[in-house]
């Protein structure tokens, strides 16, 4: 395998390819690199410009890419929280009800609307009704 293109390489090329295929004057893509030097996975962002001369031929490129990996991590802490946090509203016995500060409804378990007889849809999300306002069918 000497020689070979890593995968993430070979995909990471796709855009740039694609973009002077196609004729287009830009193109814009995350992707994963691994450092050379660590071995380490890291997330970027890219995004390039092509510049054409009279002739329609490209003379220039000018791109930048930033790492991303940082916000990659906390977008899959978010993600696993919200997991997290569904499994364990799904799972017990009592329901649970999340609303904003204004009192209008954000999350409500299966267990919760189970509890109050209600469906996702007769759940109040927003206006009128508000956490201090009884969610129970004969108040409805």
């Amino acid at each position: 395998m000497s020689g070979s293109i890593p995968t993430t390489a070979r995909r990471s090329t796709r855009p740039i390819s694609s973009s002077l295929r196609e004729n287009r004057d830009t193109y814009e893509t995350e992707h994963r690199v691994v450092r050379q030097d660590t071995g380490e996975i890291r997330f970027v962002h890219e995004k390039c410009e092509h510049f054409r001369n009279a002739e329609g031929e490209i003379v220039r490129s000018v791109g930048m890419v930033h790492d991303v990996t940082e916000r990659k991590k906390a977008e899959e802490a978010l993600r696993h929280s919200e997991r997290l946090y569904r499994a364990i509203g799904e799972s017990i016995d009592y329901g649970v009800w999340v609303c904003d500060p204004e009192g209008r409804n954000i999350y409500a378990s299966e267990s919760f609307l189970r509890l109050v007889g209600l469906t996702q849809e007769q759940c109040p999300a927003s206006g009128g009704e508000t956490c201090s306002t009884p969610m129970t069918p004969s108040a409805r």
